[in-house]
């Protein structure tokens, strides 16, 4: 695994750092700090996404166990989830009534941690401001996202 995260940041280096969106853009080391969080939770591209793909709509991904999903936010977010497409993922329509919200949920930490470590490369100097939305429900997945990405967490579902 090493050797797979040391090629996408060398291939990392090696782009177009010119993409801007709403006159901000990240700074290398955010991009291959957002990488490195990105690899604990997804495997490697199994396949390119096409040009169409990557201009036209925003790439999904999933993690090998179907339990985080992840899609991009902009053309940032899509450059950086096509290093772990595996083909195009149905995204889940979602809806969240207030008057339903209970304490009811659990989720695996060791999967919210990995999401939330994508998102501590914003918290520096002009993204402190950043915000994070979270969104839950009883036994509905865990929805946390900001301007470039919106992750799915199933939640955990005790047996009878």
């Amino acid at each position: 695994m090493e050797e797979k995260l040391k090629n996408l940041m060398e291939q990392v280096k090696n782009e177009d750092r010119t993409e801007i969106i709403n006159g901000e853009s990240l700074t290398l080391d955010q991009e291959l700090k957002i990488i490195k969080a990105l690899t604990k939770i997804f495997s490697e591209a199994t396949e390119a996404p096409t040009n169409e793909e990557i201009d036209f709509e925003f790439l999904s991904v999933v993690d090998d166990s179907h339990i985080i999903m992840c899609k991009a936010k902009n053309k940032i977010a899509n450059k950086i989830l096509s290093k772990f497409y595996h083909g195009s993922v149905k995204v889940p329509t979602l809806s969240y009534s207030d008057d339903k919200i209970k304490n009811g949920s659990k989720f695996a930490y060791d999967f919210l941690e990995a999401i939330m470590s994508v998102f501590k490369p914003f918290n520096v100097k002009k993204f402190d401001t950043e915000p994070i939305n979270i969104i839950t429900g009883e036994d509905k997945p865990l929805i946390i996202s900001n301007e470039y990405f919106t992750f799915l967490l199933a939640p955990r579902i005790e047996s009878e």
